[in-house]
């Protein structure tokens, strides 16, 4: 399995700002999600939380976007700020995500994983 390099973004939240490590996919869809990545020179860089715990606290919010990768479908799950939440799925569409995959479509998972 193959390591993701995470860096660390912020987004803001109810008002306040706070900060996570993602992969550095959120470039072109880091503004409909409400994420930006944070620059290596940045004064004050926000504390970094684990995206579990921002999940549980409402933070953050899943969602599944789906891509063709040649003639496959294919779903990745991303997150979004809970204040962009009621345009991200509608913004994602026909965004590029990861290597030049474009979005097809976007829904919030109806299950979810407990635990």
């Amino acid at each position: 399995m193959a390591y993701v390099k995470r860096e660390l973004h912020r987004f803001t939240a109810v008002g306040k700002e706070y900060g996570c490590l993602l992969p550095d996919y959120y470039q072109t869809i880091g503004p409909v999600c409400g994420i930006t990545r944070v620059p290596d020179n940045d004064p004050s860089p926000p504390n970094p939380t684990p995206v579990p715990e921002l999940i549980r606290l409402g933070l953050l919010q899943r969602v599944r976007a789906t891509y063709l990768e040649g003639t496959t479908r294919k779903s990745a799950q991303i997150v979004c700020s809970r204040d962009k939440g009621d345009t991200v799925i509608g913004g994602l569409r026909n965004k590029t995500l990861r290597t030049g995959e474009t979005i097809t479509s976007a829904c919030f998972p109806r299950r979810r994983r407990l635990g």
